[in-house]
């Protein structure tokens, strides 16, 4: 087993929160550390993976927790001791509205007859070649673990259909799921 990917680790710890029965485990870090183990979310081996991405969602302002020995030049230095003195962890309405899925039903690809050979990565000064972009995105896409085969089949088709340029739109969970790729190739999402 390994450590949960952003959205994985911050679906259960909604679903944790949301459930009145589990809850108790967000007062403190080392109750949050049993309960991940417990839910089958990490192993033993896991606990500073999964203290370190803790502590970078609540810097990323995706939930939040209280941490007497945040203001200390060493926190983060050992993720799971300084997960362990904190408590209080909550949800954020950013953490939430960001898994929370678009009222469109998806994010939305269009492309109609664009030549387009080169791509802003970022900003204008981060260029490079839009096949390379298809390119990370489609290693991005083999590597997901949150889809299943028939979406991934439909993104990897988008992502075809984006790099012979062959224009149209794609639409819902297809190009949520290929959107998703492409913003993680660009370094732009989770």
């Amino acid at each position: 087993m390994a450590v949960p990917n952003r959205r994985r680790l911050l679906e259960w710890l909604h679903d944790v929160e949301d459930d009145d029965g589990r809850s108790v485990a967000l007062e403190d870090g080392a109750r949050l550390i049993q309960r991940a183990q417990h839910d089958g979310l990490i192993e033993a081996q896991d606990v500073d993976g999964f203290a370190a991405l803790v502590i970078a969602l609540e810097k990323d302002d995706l939930i939040g927790f209280d941490a007497l020995v945040r203001s200390l030049a060493q926190f983060g230095m050992d993720p799971a001791y300084d997960l362990q003195q904190a408590a209080s962890f909550r949800s954020t309405a950013k953490g939430r509205q960001w898994l929370a899925p678009s009222a469109s039903g998806g994010q939305a690809i269009t492309l109609q007859g664009s030549t387009v050979g080169q791509v802003a990565g970022g900003n204008i000064t981060n260029y490079l070649r839009f096949g390379d972009v298809l390119d990370a995105a489609e290693r991005a896409l083999a590597s997901e673990t949150e889809v299943d085969e028939a979406e991934r089949e439909d993104a990897r088709g988008v992502l075809q259909s984006l790099r012979v340029g062959a224009g149209g739109v794609a639409t819902g969970a297809t190009a949520s799921v290929a959107g998703r790729m492409l913003a993680q190739a660009l370094g732009l999402g989770p």
